[in-house]
Parts: structure tokens; sequence; C-alpha cells
């Protein structure tokens, strides 16, 4: 038993023929007239006696067409109400680093022009929080910047796609001794003391990058964005970004932050950035078109 036959039978009782219930439904008059069959054949009763003078509901057909309606009334409902949680529902987002997403704001600018009524919570969260809450389903996506070879370790459960790579980079002081360095190799960092977002995947990033050399020394960990760059700009840290923070960032154009090309063997400084969500989540129109100018915001980033 399918909507469909329901909906034909309903129709045929409202139009008298088949005939008409075809043309009204724009269906072929064959393909409803089987439909019905099978539906009859299925339930074990006629529906309807067939004779050259026309199609006449049976006291069985009445009775089932009656709650045919009735369901195709209620699966309306549900419609209705499905688009008017849509309408009333918000997206939670959590980002990192949110500073570099140059595509976000294009992205909800367009979305919003759509579905204006839709509440967008974004915020700023560590890698790992990301990771956790969308396990967890707290959140509806994750944008994340991740090093490629972390991809494999994310969990199976969390769905990843690409927006755009990137390439890691050194940030520190225009009077720094790697300030007017064209790139920076590990061997050279291991000299100079970091300051890391807190984060654990970002201490996993360093331990793969230095592996061959050892650690820099790490003077300290914080997620206050604005204290790293601060102590960046004071000489007293370096730390590591992503190219794409040279093309928003206000300190970097103003030249008070250095951004360095950092040059690995195996290119295993590339970054992409990605959003992320729940396997277990049922994409909605809504979700699919605020990914779809995800991806078209992330194109116009070179």
């Amino acid at each position: 038993m399918t909507f469909e036959q329901l909906e034909f039978i309903v129709a045929v009782k409202q139009l008298g023929t088949i005939i008409a219930a075809a043309k009204s439904l724009n269906v072929s008059h064959p393909g409803i007239s089987k439909s019905i069959s099978n539906l009859e054949t299925e339930l074990g009763v006629n529906i309807f006696l067939r004779s050259r003078s026309g199609t006449k509901v049976t006291p069985e057909g009445e009775l089932i067409i009656q709650l045919a309606q009735e369901i195709l009334e209620k699966a309306n409902q549900i419609k209705h109400l499905s688009t008017d949680v849509l309408i009333n529902s918000h997206l939670r987002i959590e980002a990192f680093p949110i500073d570099s997403m140059l595509f976000l704001s294009k992205a909800v600018s367009e979305f919003k022009s759509r579905y204006s009524n839709i509440e967008i919570n974004i915020s700023n969260a560590n890698i790992t929080e990301i990771i956790t809450n969308l396990r967890e389903q707290k959140i509806d996506f994750g944008l994340l910047a991740l090093m490629q070879f972390q991809r494999p370790q994310l969990e199976r459960n969390i769905i990843q796609r690409t927006l755009l790579t990137s390439r890691m980079v050194i940030a520190c002081s225009p009077q720094s001794p790697i300030a007017d360095k064209p790139f920076v190799t590990v061997d050279e960092l291991i000299k100079y003391p970091f300051v890391l977002h807190n984060d654990p995947l970002i201490l996993d990033n360093l331990n793969v990058l230095f592996s061959e050399v050892g650690m820099p020394k790490i003077i300290m960990k914080t997620n206050d964005n604005t204290l790293i760059k601060q102590m960046i700009i004071d000489g007293k840290a370096m730390s590591t970004y992503t190219e794409i923070l040279g093309k928003s960032e206000p300190l970097v154009k103003q030249g008070k932050l250095v951004l360095v090309p950092l040059k690995c063997k195996d290119d295993i400084h590339r970054i992409d950035f990605i959003y992320a969500y729940n396997s277990k989540k049922q994409l909605s129109l809504v979700d699919k078109t605020f990914i779809s100018h995800l991806k078209t915001a992330a194109e116009f980033i070179d």
C-alpha cells in the first residue's frame, strides 16, 4: 500500500470515474487502474465495481476511502509541521580557526537571503571540542582546518567533506630572524619559543612536524587567540596558522604580524578546511542549502 494508491482511490471517488481521476492527477488511465487493482488484491476486497455505466464504490470501499482521506490529511499536516519547524529552527555551528574562515561570511549572507527566519549560531571552539560536540549531536556542523594526515583519525560516525586546501605558516613578529625568509623549515624553528592554541590535536600537529628534529619550546597554550597574536607581535613567541589568515587578518596587512611559509618534506603541512556533521544527522533542505552556500563561497578563496 502506498500514498499514491490512496490518492488514486480518493480521486476516483471524488471525480466519479477512473478516466477523470487519471486526467486530474496527470497519470495514464491503465496505470491508475492497475494500481487500484493491485491495492484491491492486497486488501482482499473490491473498492470499486466497474461497469460500462461507470465506477461505483462498494460499501467496503467507502470505509477504505474514508480512512485513506484521513491518512492523507494527517500526512499533509506532517508536511506543514515540518515546514513550520524549519522556518522557526536554527543552525548550530562551531568553527576553528574562525578568523581564517573567509568563506563563512559570504555563505551566511547568501543563506540568510533565502531563510531569513532561521537563526544561525556560530561560535569559536577548539578542534577537540568540535569533534566531541559533533559526536554528541550538540551542534549541526563543524567547520575545521585539519592537517591532511589527521583526517583519517576522525571518528567513523563523522562525515567530513573538503571545502578548500591551504598550507601551514609560521606567524612571527617583523623583528624575528625568520621574518624576511621566503620560507622556513622545521629544523630552523626548534630554537624558537612557541605559543599554541590549547588543543591536543594542535600539539599532535607539532609532534608530527618536529618528529625528526625534536620539539621546540612551548611557553604557553591558550584558547585566547588575541593573546596569542599579541605575544607574537611582542616577539615573545611564534605560532602556527594557515596561509589564508593573511587575506583577512588586519595585523598582517598592517605589518605587525608576519606569516612565513613552512616547508616540509612530503607536503605534510597541507591543511584541509572541511565541514563535518554526525552521520546520524538527516540532512534537511535547509542543511543542504547551507552546505551549498559554503561550497560556493569557498570556491572564491584562492
